[in-house]
């Protein structure tokens, strides 16, 4: 992501989209009800198709992005 899901206050930066996985914060969280661990858990399942498949890194690895933030696939 270009900047944090959510400002220092804790408002979601509503504007962003996850090219990743498509989360965009309160929209997600309040029309389907879902916090981000678990639209995570919902893309996984889905397959982990990418969002914008022009903004994924050559070199991506799920593995080694969800290691990084202590989550499993």
């Amino acid at each position: 992501m270009s900047r944090p899901l959510y400002n220092k206050k804790g408002t979601p930066n509503i504007g962003m989209i996850c090219s990743c996985c498509g989360f965009q914060p309160e929209y997600d969280e309040m029309e389907l009800g879902m916090t981000i661990e678990e639209y995570r858990e919902y893309w996984l399942l889905r397959g982990n198709i990418w969002f914008d498949d022009k903004a994924k890194p050559k070199d991506w690895d799920l593995k080694q992005q969800l290691s990084n933030i202590n989550a499993a696939e």
